[in-house]
């Protein structure tokens, strides 16, 4: 009883991961600028009078996209992949380049049957089980931040925590970076990279939507609020797929077996 008393929290969760993810990316905690955040100014008069359109929106102009600094969306109309989602641009980093889907699932919920269908569709490249690398690249944040918070500081220090200014989202390419170097091209692609007539591997990804499916993402050391907000703020273009079975009994058996279940019990 108390292992399908365990069972039925992992399903909460799942939902609760959903709904925060939504919330998150419906209401950016991330508010503000980063070109006025990284440069100290409260008010820039191009963002004060060209970013925004009457609805709230960001209006995008032939100019902001060649800001250093900026928080153009490329995904911004409404029926794209991500209109809503905080893109904090820098020299550094791009967050929302990269378009990316990921299956959230349980164990024996047909979620590899669903990863073999989304594959079959054009332009769309989603890996397999890899033991939680997402929540392990998360420890690269939660590292970094467990004190003097470097990716809060938005001047040049010296001494010996020395580091210059480090822009809002601009560690998120790193992470995404980890995901992506093991979910490449097919090898036959790969191969042939330096064969004339054939595209280079930025060419053959470049309208690539890119993901995983996992049924390990709620095992890491996080509670829901902390794994949206992971999500919305290092894959802030990706979309999510909760995909769970009415067959509690084999979905238990499952956690039982490869998850553990000795934490309730």
């Amino acid at each position: 009883m108390s292992r399908l008393f365990t069972f039925l929290k992992l399903l909460l969760c799942f939902a609760l991961i959903a709904v925060a993810a939504i919330f998150e990316y419906t209401n950016s905690s991330m508010k503000g600028d980063v070109l006025s955040w990284f440069t100290g100014v409260k008010e820039n008069k191009f963002i004060t009078e060209n970013r925004k359109a009457k609805d709230g929106r960001i209006k995008e102009t032939d100019e902001t996209p060649f800001l250093s600094f900026n928080t153009s969306n490329p995904h911004w109309h409404w029926d794209s992949w991500c209109p809503y989602a905080t893109c904090n641009n820098s020299p550094m980093c791009l967050p929302c380049q990269r378009r990316y889907l990921f299956i959230f699932a349980t164990g024996r919920s047909g979620s590899t049957s669903l990863l073999k269908m989304l594959n079959f569709l054009p332009s769309v490249r989603l890996s397999g089980e890899n033991m939680n690398q997402l929540h392990t690249a998360s420890k690269l944040l939660s590292n970094i931040r467990s004190k003097n918070n470097l990716l809060e500081q938005n001047f040049d220090r010296e001494g010996a925590w020395a580091h210059n200014a480090i822009s809002p989202q601009s560690v998120s390419c790193s992470i995404q970076g980890v995901l992506n170097a093991i979910n490449p091209p097919p090898q036959r692609v790969q191969q042939n990279v330096n064969i004339r007539g054939h595209p280079s591997i930025k060419e053959f990804d470049r309208d690539m939507i890119f993901g995983a499916k996992t049924i390990r993402y709620q095992n890491g050391e996080w509670n829901v609020k902390e794994s949206a907000k992971y999500i919305k703020e290092n894959f802030p273009c990706s979309r999510i797929v909760i995909n769970i079975r009415s067959n509690v009994k084999d979905q238990l058996k499952s956690v039982t077996k490869y998850l553990g279940s000795n934490k309730e019990g």
